[in-house]
């Protein structure tokens, strides 16, 4: 499903913006684009998605920004390689006898003694305001792909009524094939002189071979039982597209064994009729949560 979500806060200097933009795809699949010192933390920000959507190709941007007024950076000493300098001068000052000792401007004035860190460093201090901003987004998201869902429940409601229109048919034409053909079959013969009683009773068991043969009421059976569940999924309120997905599948089995079973040129054109419109039905099942 489609849909877009966007939000943004401004806290203490920093201005966190989130969007997210989703499109259809049969299963869910999350892309994130952030700063690089937040990447590690993408799998985080992910998964609030992921708990709030099923299905989907959703792509966002996590953007932080700092206000012109703010303390975007602050100055920090590592004491680690300050110390371990600190070692290493004096052991050199020793092997080589020289006098005097390492004061603090000589190790403040050594490279990466003094570090300016900026607030984007400190992941910890970020990662609150971006969870926040991500939640916000995502619900908006999942509210504008709530109205395209009243759109398609809608229209896939319309082409359900079709099929179950189709089936009615079939159903009730399937009970008047056998009689049709035996009917065929005896004027041929009478016109050919060739019905006598013997081949009337050998009409009769023919008949009796074709009839079983052709009978597709457990078919039509599962078709409505079918419809039952799809129109039950359509009017719930989770997730059902993976299971509208195997519903579909399994009408297409019923109808191809009707087309297969049905030797019946009316019930053929209408099977015909049935799979085009069953796959316009499945086509909008893949743009469903």
């Amino acid at each position: 499903m489609t849909g877009h979500g966007r939000a943004s806060l401004n806290k203490s200097g920093l201005f966190v913006v989130v969007e997210l933009s989703s499109v259809n795809r049969k299963q869910l699949d999350v892309r994130l684009s952030m700063p690089r010192a937040m990447a590690m933390r993408e799998a985080e920000l992910s998964s609030i998605i992921k708990g709030s959507l099923d299905r989907g190709n959703v792509t966002g941007s996590v953007q932080v920004q700092f206000a012109e007024s703010s303390s975007v950076s602050r100055i920090d000493i590592d004491m680690d390689l300050a110390q371990s300098t600190v070692t290493l001068l004096r052991s050199a000052a020793k092997r080589l006898s020289l006098e005097g000792d390492v004061g603090l401007e000589t190790i403040l004035g050594l490279p990466g003694i003094v570090v300016e860190r900026s607030v984007m460093d400190d992941v910890e201090q970020v990662m609150p305001l971006c969870v926040k901003v991500v939640k916000q987004a995502v619900r908006e998201l999942v509210k504008m792909r709530a109205v395209e869902g009243q759109a398609l429940e809608h229209d896939l409601c319309g082409r359900l009524d079709c099929l179950e229109t189709l089936a009615g048919k079939l159903s009730a034409r399937a009970p008047l094939v056998k009689a049709y053909h035996t009917k065929a079959l005896k004027s041929r013969l009478e016109e050919a002189g060739a019905l006598d009683a013997e081949m009337g009773d050998l009409i009769g068991r023919e008949m009796v071979v074709f009839a079983e043969r052709a009978d597709v009421t457990e078919e039509l059976i599962r078709l409505a039982s079918h419809f039952s569940q799809t129109r039950k999924m359509l009017n719930g309120k989770k997730p059902v597209g993976r299971t509208l997905d195997f519903l579909c599948q399994e009408l297409f089995r019923e109808i191809n064994t009707i087309g297969s079973k049905a030797n019946d040129a009316k019930m053929g054109q209408w099977v015909v009729e049935f799979k085009a419109e069953l796959e316009r039905f499945r086509e909008q099942v893949q743009n469903v949560e």
